[in-house]
């Protein structure tokens, strides 16, 4: 995909992302689990969020850590037009706003106690992120990816009815490739692999108005008539097994836990 489609994908959705994209507390829950557990919540904590967005995943990780836990939260993201729309929402809560790429972060070394990616690296030359990732971390600090796998999106909804959803959304890993490559890290030991199954109840209407504002990015390696297509079949697809007033489905997501030795 093009850069230039990515920037506009997102300087398009920025205003309504967050109405079009599910936010789930269990990612959230199970990091706050992890740091308890490691005792990195004894004191404030600075974290950066890479590929922050709309800043959904931030505001609600600093609710559920605690604002008296967090010393500073930086919402860091390439596209401006998602960051501006973040700083509605989370300006004053500690939080700092950052245009920046991940693969280039304007921040010193060793300064971060918690830096997380939500459904971001596939938007990243992984091995740059990473290079990123262990400079600025301090020594002991975690790292937590959420995303999903190749696997994970062909058993969703958009990879079973949506034609050539999987097809074209080659930026995800195969679950073993992505094992693989996490624990060939020398310097992260792999915490916790964790995999996460959502069950969802929507009707056409609600999906629909998802594909028309295109809320995942996979929607933009289409050309214009081949996706006007595949929404018609998409729809055909799904009227052949259900009630479009009752359309039951499983999201799938990853959360890995890295730490920085």
């Amino acid at each position: 995909m093009k850069k230039f489609n990515i920037s506009r994908h997102f300087a398009q959705i920025a205003p309504v992302y967050r109405h079009v994209r599910t936010l789930d507390p269990e990612p959230i829950l199970a990091i706050r689990d992890i740091l308890v557990q490691h005792k990195k919540l004894k004191k404030p904590i600075k974290i950066a969020d890479i590929g922050a967005g709309t800043g959904r995943y931030t505001e609600l990780l600093i609710k559920i850590l605690k604002p008296e836990n967090i010393n500073a939260a930086l919402l860091i993201d390439v596209s401006f037009e998602m960051l501006s729309m973040a700083q509605s929402y989370l300006a004053g809560r500690k939080a700092y706003f950052i245009n920046s790429p991940a693969e280039n972060l304007p921040l010193k070394s060793q300064t971060i106690e918690v830096l997380t990616a939500f459904n971001a690296i596939h938007h990243f030359d992984f091995k740059k992120f990473i290079r990123e990732a262990q400079r600025v971390l301090k020594p002991g600090g975690f790292l937590f990816i959420y995303t999903r796998t190749q696997e994970q999106n062909r058993r969703s909804i958009w990879g079973k009815f949506f034609p050539n959803f999987s097809d074209k959304e080659y930026r995800l890993f195969w679950k073993d490739d992505l094992i693989k490559r996490l624990k060939r890290l020398k310097k992260f030991e792999l915490v916790s692999y964790t995999e996460f199954e959502y069950p969802r109840i929507s009707t056409m209407e609600e999906l629909l108005k998802k594909v028309f504002a295109k809320h995942y990015s996979t929607f933009y390696l289409y050309d214009d008539e081949e996706y006007k297509q595949a929404v018609k079949l998409f729809k055909q697809n799904l009227l052949k097994y259900y009630d479009p007033e009752q359309i039951t489905y499983t999201d799938e997501n990853t959360l890995i836990a890295l730490k920085k030795n």
